[in-house]
């Protein structure tokens, strides 16, 4: 049973940039398919072709924003399922997971991408007006463009290509051979569910096992960290739901609505999937990899500087302490004057190497053309910003050190 204050029809849907599609049809598709959207909400046109979502007056703190029926959901293991029951691509799965080779660590996320591929070259009417709103267009990085990128953005871009190449293989097993334009679509469609999907972990008491799915117009709200959208599975009413954690402050409206995208340290990532540059965040990785037996810095999503004043996190000075003298117990490295020094210049050491080549792909950036061109250069700045933040408090460390 749909509860009250949550709305079937979609009044709110506004034109999706050059589609061509009306917003009746997408509207009579959601209404039509069981969406449900509470009424405060809004569709945001932040420019570009890229939309977000928005609260135009309060909302209480749980509030169901958006659901989205399972049976919508493009699901990794359903998706699975639905082949292996095909009795003339059943016996082809394990040729496909052999031709995935070392990517199939992100086999989920394959069946995802298989089964978006067809829906949309099979123009699926149960899908169509959505993947009609979807980016019909995602950014491809020259090559000379990616000579302008940092090491771990460059691994990104090659790692996403030789993983759409292994894709492709494992596709082209299920389907057959692709021609020019079924690869075209295929990889429109790795391109989509890499930068739509999530792989989530419903909490104990909802019964649900971790999955990755592609869910319809929830897969429109734009990423923020802290988030203030909370995304759940109802078991109950079978249905993916998208909860408020705002309410209770003082808010201006309209409010933009975010999940998060996960490592919301990590802004290679960001560029190089998501196409975009967090103006937003609170910490960014370090960058520092040290030995495998390093606990500390195994941890990563704690291995991180302040974006803001570039506060190095206790995480990362107690990994290079134990780094440097792995035989003392990191409470004794810390009350070493000697040893955190010897950390602080390490340290040191390492975010000048960083800022040494994001300086040298400076000149790079400047003497090239492209049109991502304009990401790459706030993407340096944004780290070149936050290394010299850094710096200039190492360097503190240092010279009180040596008094």
């Amino acid at each position: 049973m749909r509860r009250p204050y949550l709305s079937a029809v979609l009044p709110w849907l506004a034109p999706i940039g050059a589609l061509g599609r009306s917003v009746l049809t997408l509207s009579n598709w959601a209404r039509e398919s069981g969406i449900a959207m509470h009424p405060s909400v809004e569709w945001k046109d932040n420019g570009g072709g890229d939309w977000g979502l928005q609260l135009t007056s309060e909302a209480d703190r749980g509030a169901v924003l958006m659901r989205v029926p399972r049976s919508l959901v493009l699901d990794s293991a359903a998706i699975r399922d639905e082949i292996s029951r095909d009795d003339g691509r059943r016996d082809r799965m394990s040729e496909c997971a052999e031709a995935l080779g070392r990517f199939g660590v992100h086999e989920e996320n394959f069946w995802i991408v298989l089964g978006l591929y067809e829906r949309h070259r099979q123009e699926d009417p149960k899908w169509a007006p959505w993947l009609a709103g979807m980016p019909q267009t995602f950014p491809e990085f020259s090559e000379a463009e990616r000579e302008c990128l940092p090491f771990y953005a460059r691994y990104i871009a090659d790692y996403q290509r030789q993983k759409l190449e292994r894709f492709r293989e494992a596709a082209e097993v299920i389907c057959g051979t692709l021609d020019e334009e079924q690869r075209d679509e295929f990889k429109w469609a790795f391109n989509a569910v890499g930068s739509r999907f999530w792989k989530t972990e419903s909490a104990v008491e909802e019964n649900y096992q971790p999955r990755s799915e592609l869910v319809p117009l929830g897969d429109m709200f734009n990423h923020r960290d802290p988030p203030n959208v909370k995304i759940v599975h109802d078991k109950e009413e079978d249905a993916v739901c998208f909860l408020y954690l705002g309410g209770g402050e003082e808010c201006v409206y309209p409010r933009d609505l975010f999940i998060t995208y996960g490592q919301p340290y990590n802004p290679h990532r960001f560029l190089m999937i998501f196409g975009f540059v967090p103006d937003d965040m609170k910490e960014m990785w370090s960058h520092l990899t040290l030995s495998e037996s390093n606990a500390y810095a195994s941890d990563v999503p704690r291995m991180v500087f302040a974006c803001e004043d570039g506060t190095v996190a206790q995480q990362v000075w107690d990994a290079v302490l134990s780094e440097l003298d792995p035989s003392k117990g990191v409470e004794a490295l810390r009350a070493s004057p000697r040893h955190r020094w010897h950390a602080a210049d390490v340290l040191n050491n390492h975010v000048t190497k960083q800022l040494d080549e994001l300086n040298s792909l400076r000149l790079k950036i400047d003497d090239t053309e492209g049109e991502n061109m304009g990401l790459i250069r706030r993407h340096n700045e944004l780290l070149t910003t936050v290394f010299r933040r850094v710096q200039d408090n190492l360097k503190e460390e240092l010279e009180k050190g040596k008094k």
